[in-house]
C-alpha cells in the first residue's frame, strides 16, 4: 500500500484533564486545579528518586529545557541554619583539565602583543 492511499489517523484532542485515584481505576474527569494539585505532588514525591536522560537527537531547546527542569525543579535542595538553602553544584570533575591542575584557577591569556 502507497503512502497517500492511507487513511489519515485520527486523534482525539482532550478537553479536560483526566485524573484516576488508583491504577485500578479508570481515568475520570477532574477540575485544572485538581489536576495540577496532583501534578505537583507527583513532581514534589519524585524529588529524591528522579533522573533524565537525554540524547543528541533531541534539539538544543528541548536539551535546555531538560537540563534547566533537572537543576531548578528537580534539584534536590538541603537547609541548613547557618547558610541558608544549598544547591548542588557540578563536582569539580567536570570542570575542564586545565581548571583542576593543582586546584588553580584558570588564567586568561592577552591578545594584545607585548612590545619589546
Amino acid at each position: 500500500m502507497r503512502k497517500r492511499d492511507r487513511t489519515p489517523k485520527t486523534y482525539t484532542r482532550l478537553t479536560h484533564p483526566l485524573v484516576r485515584d488508583s491504577r485500578d481505576e479508570p481515568f475520570r474527569q477532574a477540575s485544572w486545579e485538581e489536576a495540577l494539585d496532583r501534578a505537583a505532588l507527583g513532581i514534589e514525591a519524585a524529588r529524591g528518586a528522579f533522573g533524565m536522560f537525554s540524547c543528541a537527537r533531541a534539539t538544543n531547546e528541548m536539551n535546555y529545557v531538560a537540563q534547566k527542569f533537572a537543576r531548578v525543579v528537580m534539584a534536590p535542595t538541603t537547609s541548613t541554619p547557618a547558610t541558608g538553602p544549598v544547591t548542588p553544584r557540578a563536582s569539580p570533575a567536570s570542570r575542564p583539565p586545565s581548571d583542576r591542575a593543582a586546584g588553580r584557577p584558570r588564567t586568561r591569556r592577552s591578545s594584545t602583543p607585548t612590545s619589546s
